[in-house]
């Protein structure tokens, strides 16, 4: 299910799914992540809301369609994720705000949502800003909880958690490792060359990588993945 199409569309401002309270364990006393939505297309909202809400792990603890809003719920809510869309303003002001709110919710790591893949100029520019991984309403269900579950993969003796690969993702990084085009990679696994170079700019993104080769490099010190398989 693509999240772009798990809900018919609802107005702007419905607030069926706002104000959801916050809760940072589940009934069994096992943490979960919260997550704050800045999404301003209500069909991709409700999509994401709904994918999530059946996602064991992870609580939506608001969404908001405007930056001051979503600025608003981190500062009361102080979620573990926030997902903010791209296209809710101009890109590098809202880079600037993401700066500005790590420095003040150190806590909380930002995605961003936007309907394409990311140009060179905005993954750079978001890297610089800090932020952890790029979804599109071109992704699958499964790669959208492996996101924004990510921080629940917590750190072990003081260190930064190391970067957590959707299903998706772990399929295309092999085949990057042993040279592939991204054509020769979306022919093995059925996808669109578009969406191939969306999950190696979100992959850069993550590891915060150079190109290809410094990828690679990266994901096998961190165990992301075995290049002898």
């Amino acid at each position: 299910m693509r999240i772009a199409l798990a809900f018919g569309a609802v107005k702007r401002g419905d607030r069926m799914f706002r104000d959801v309270p916050a809760h940072r364990t589940g009934k069994d006393g096992a943490a979960t992540v919260g997550v704050v939505l800045g999404i301003s297309d209500p069909v991709p909202l409700a999509g994401l809301v709904s994918v999530l809400k059946s996602a064991s792990g992870v609580r939506v603890v608001g969404t908001a369609d405007t930056v001051p809003a979503v600025e608003r719920l981190i500062r009361v809510e102080r979620p573990e994720v926030a997902v903010l869309d791209i296209s809710m303003g101009e890109p590098l002001d809202l880079l600037r705000r993401v700066v500005e709110l790590r420095g003040q919710h150190a806590g909380t790591v930002f995605t961003l949502f936007t309907s394409d893949a990311p140009s060179s100029e905005l993954l750079s520019a978001a890297n610089a800003a800090g932020v952890r991984s790029f979804l599109s309403n071109r992704d699958v269900a499964s790669d959208v909880i492996g996101v924004v579950r990510s921080p629940l993969r917590l750190a072990v003796g003081g260190r930064v958690p190391e970067p957590s690969l959707t299903p998706r993702e772990s399929d295309v990084l092999p085949l990057v490792a042993d040279g592939w085009t991204d054509r020769e990679i979306g022919e093995r696994l059925r996808l669109a060359e578009r969406s191939v170079k969306f999950h190696i700019s979100n992959m850069l993104a993550k590891f915060n990588a150079r190109n290809r080769a410094h990828l690679v490099y990266l994901s096998y010190r961190t165990r992301s993945f075995d290049l002898s398989r």
